[in-house]
């Protein structure tokens, strides 16, 4: 099994400055980003708050977690040593951004530029909105906890 059989769409990049020059120049599209840890350390300080980075996934032969990385850039999925395991993360977190994508969509923002926006223009703003702040929500472990502590509060007696 290899990466294009995960997305027909795969570059390589050996030198660093060259894959981040490539990342810079995608604007339309989402990017999952496979990198070492040791060009993580280099590529992630300058790529990992562009919003064309969608999730990052690092690939070590060393066994340790890196605490530094999963603490410090929120887009890291994980750090894997084993292939297998890095496919399955890669094509379930693909499957899980094409449904975000789906169910996001369904506000086309030309579809209705003839028609009067009036009525849904409301409904569309906050959408919009909801979902900016759920692509800026911070994702570690304390977030988590957070997020969890405060549903299970409002969802107390139900």
């Amino acid at each position: 099994q290899t990466l294009g059989h995960i997305n027909d769409y795969v570059i390589f990049a050996s030198d660093h400055e060259q894959c981040i020059t490539f990342i810079e120049s995608i604007h339309q599209e989402k990017i999952f980003l496979i990198t070492s840890r040791l060009k993580a350390l280099q590529i992630l300080p300058r790529v990992s708050s562009l919003r064309q980075i969608d999730s990052i996934f690092i690939f070590s032969m060393e066994k340790n977690q890196d605490d530094y990385l999963l603490n410090n850039y929120s887009k890291i999925i994980g750090i894997y040593i084993n292939l297998d395991d890095l496919y399955k993360v890669i094509k379930e977190q693909i499957n899980l951004v094409d449904r975000q994508i789906q169910t996001f969509s369904f506000f086309d923002q030309y579809q209705k530029l003839t028609e009067d926006l009036s009525k849904d223009s409301t409904e569309f703003v906050w959408f919009q909105l909801f979902n900016y702040i759920l692509s800026t929500l911070p994702r570690d472990q304390q977030a988590k906890q957070q997020m969890i502590q405060i549903c299970k509060d409002y969802y107390h007696g139900n």
